[in-house]
């Protein structure tokens, strides 16, 4: 028998749900691009607390990770709210994205190491990258994290004719929730 849940991402084996295919379909193609050989998007998931937003991004992961042409990283910035350090910051998404990527990274110190971490030097394959809870880190971090990401999103367009997996930067993708 199932049952009612109003917290937190559902599980459809459970908890009674409404499907949402269309929707899902929507973000995965938003996330992978329609060429994805040439650039995914990076999209901003706003909507009012438990709506769904992070159970449709965990279904979109899913059937992204089917396809073995991405990395796929789910993340939550959720124990980053109460660090106030730009190193506090960066420490708490490093530590985030190799225990998701299970990879060794190295520690970051500035905001523009990150173009680094998310390249050909630490990854073998583009990125598709979901941060959860984004808006839990102090609108300063928000700002910086999103002039870093804007500035890898405009330097992998830059390269025009350069397939996804062989740009520099391989975040194709990024969904900030």
């Amino acid at each position: 028998m199932r049952q009612f849940s109003s917290y937190g991402p559902i599980d459809t084996d459970v908890h009674y749900y409404s499907p949402r295919d269309e929707l899902i379909q929507k973000a995965i193609t938003q996330l992978i691009g329609h060429n994805p050989e040439k650039n995914g998007h990076y999209i901003t998931k706003w909507a009012l607390r438990q709506t769904g937003k992070t159970w449709i991004m965990q279904q979109a992961v899913r059937q992204i990770k089917k396809n073995d042409m991405f990395e796929v990283g789910f993340i939550s910035l959720q124990s980053a709210k109460t660090q106030k350090s730009d190193k506090g910051v960066l420490r708490v998404f490093i530590k985030k994205l190799k225990q998701c990527l299970k990879i060794d990274l190295p520690e970051v110190q500035e905001w523009d190491e990150l173009s680094d971490i998310l390249s050909q030097n630490y990854l073998n394959k583009p990125l598709i990258l979901i941060i959860d809870e984004f808006d839990a880190i102090d609108e300063n971090f928000i700002n910086k994290f999103a002039n870093e990401f804007r500035d890898m999103h405009i330097s992998r367009q830059n390269e025009v004719d350069t397939k996804s997996q062989d740009k520099f930067c391989l975040l194709h993708g990024l969904a900030l929730i």
